[in-house]
């Protein structure tokens, strides 16, 4: 005689029910939860350029471009993309 797959989870399910009975309303109640909160989570519309007052990141600076004349300027010119 074998006992199956079926018989085995039919048991276990019986099992746990007789067991966790009375956590079971608990648990289903925070599943609801969680599903409502992931729900309102994906709903959220957020524009697609955030500003600082909507909680984004900063813009980034814009690059400052040294004069020829200033020192680290041979430095900037040899970073140039494209260029040996």
């Amino acid at each position: 005689m074998t006992v199956s797959l079926l018989e085995i989870l039919i048991v276990a399910a019986v099992v746990a029910l007789v067991f966790f009975s009375g956590r079971l309303p608990k648990l289903m109640a925070d599943l609801a939860t969680g599903f409502q909160n992931l729900k309102a989570g994906l709903k959220e519309d957020r524009p697609p350029d955030a500003s600082p007052e909507a909680g984004g990141p900063p813009p980034a600076p814009e690059p400052k471009l040294l004069p020829a004349s200033e020192p680290g300027a041979a430095q900037q010119k040899r970073d140039t993309p494209g260029r040996f």
